[in-house]
């Protein structure tokens, strides 16, 4: 794994001396569908996309518009024996969403808790990224943090 350039001057990921996150990480089954979703409709960029190890596993790097942590996404084949796969990880989410997630502001399922928030500021217009979601047929949730507007 190479962290050239995430935390020298002028670049960095942390919020003070004591907080020092490098990245986020998720496992996923699909690099084209997180470019799609993270890229195009978040407005992220491909940081750094590898393979890092014999057995074929890869990992892409993007970096989201005013955010300070990447999102390191994994991708790994799967063990012939495995018996519960990220693949049927993912299903079980988007299913649970699909079931109780009625509109972006009704529902709410068990999986819920694992999520990330986008805190839209800095020229970035939360209109013009839902506009996005909707036209790709992504779920998604809006939420308004009291006092914001």
């Amino acid at each position: 794994m190479i962290f050239k350039n995430w935390n020298v001057p002028g670049n960095q990921l942390f919020y003070s001396q004591y907080d020092a996150p490098i990245a986020l990480s998720r496992a996923v089954t699909d690099f084209d569908g997180v470019k799609k979703f993270y890229g195009d409709v978040m407005g992220g960029t491909v940081v750094q996309q590898t393979s890092y190890h014999e057995d074929g596993s890869e990992w892409l790097v993007m970096q989201l518009p005013n955010a300070l942590t990447h999102i390191h996404f994994v991708k790994r084949p799967e063990k012939a024996n495995s018996t519960f796969t990220v693949a049927d990880f993912i299903k079980v989410h988007t299913d649970a969403h699909d079931k109780y997630i009625e509109s972006p502001t009704c529902g709410f399922d068990q999986w819920a808790d694992d999520h990330w928030a986008y805190d839209f500021k800095g020229g970035v217009m939360a209109d013009e990224v839902v506009e996005k979601l909707k036209a790709n047929n992504f779920s998604y949730k809006v939420f308004n943090a009291l006092g914001m507007n």
